[in-house]
């Protein structure tokens, strides 16, 4: 393949750049899904199918801690608008590739992918700035403490995500929450995809009722101790676009669920501690 040489000028950055061959037959199908890395697709042999769409979109994205993070529940071939509403509003792009036809894909664009015909293609990952953000926020600790017990976490965890969300998107903290568990999580529980303890969802229930009445930390002192936090994460995510700050801003309140309350406390937390808000899901 000396007439695709040098990959080199397919590489954005030095740090971790992965190179790919891909050899398949007709039909094979990629599901939809993004990369937090530049993509440079290079058709070499057969033709392939992309089916793009950009980060804002209303994809109903996996959640996060789900083994198909990154992709969307939506098949995109048959979509069910009754259970994807939103998907509706989605603006599609496709790019039909030939032999010596190159496609750049940026970050956190979604892309479906169909091999039309007999392929043989590469492709070369490497990082992009988004990448380096993302590593960059999960590297600050969190503003969190360990001795504190779990009614004091939800207290903190309710004022430290409106305050968070305040600063990164345009919609109500609460109302971008509920759209989370929605898109997220709501339709793999409802199929039995996501097991759910009745006994957390009670429990946590029963707490977040009475946490807004009693809670032994000051809401004043928390709120200068998380001001300090956010003053470094925001501008980091205010650094990427919109739509792919509030992607990343979704896996990472998914993960400091996870972090500050436990892996069987994400759904129910997001079921029972937002504050009831109307909107448009």
């Amino acid at each position: 393949m000396d007439y695709i040489h040098p990959i080199d000028e397919l590489i954005l950055s030095e740090d971790n750049v992965q190179v790919n061959i891909w050899v398949g037959r007709r039909g094979i199908i990629t599901n939809t899904h993004y990369d937090t890395t530049y993509n440079f697709f290079v058709q070499l042999q057969g033709r392939k199918r992309f089916t793009l769409f950009q980060p804002s979109d209303p994809l109903y994205v996996y959640p996060c801690l789900h083994p198909h993070y990154g992709h969307s529940q939506v098949d995109i071939t048959r979509p069910d608008l009754n259970k994807f509403p939103s998907f509706r509003k989605a603006s599609v792009y496709r790019a039909e590739l030939g032999p010596g036809d190159m496609l750049f894909v940026p970050p956190f664009w979604f892309h479906h992918v169909e091999t039309l015909e007999e392929s043989i293609s590469v492709n070369v990952w490497s990082n992009s700035p988004e990448y380096s953000t993302i590593n960059e926020i999960y590297s600050k600790p969190i503003p969190f403490e360990e001795e504190w017990g779990l009614h004091d976490r939800v207290f903190a965890l309710r004022l430290y995500l409106t305050m968070l969300l305040t600063h990164l998107v345009s919609d109500h903290p609460e109302n971008f929450l509920l759209q989370l568990k929605k898109q997220r999580y709501e339709l793999l529980v409802d199929a039995g995809n996501i097991n759910t303890n009745p006994i957390v969802l009670s429990d946590l229930r029963m707490l977040c009722e009475a946490v807004t009445i009693s809670t032994s930390l000051s809401e004043d002192l928390l709120t200068r101790k998380f001001t300090g936090s956010l003053e470094v994460i925001a501008p980091l995510f205010k650094a990427v676009s919109s739509g792919t700050r509030e992607l990343m801003a979704g896996n990472y309140i998914e993960h400091l669920l996870h972090t500050v309350l436990g892996i069987d406390y994400v759904y129910p937390f997001l079921s029972n501690c937002i504050i009831n808000s109307t909107t448009n899901l």
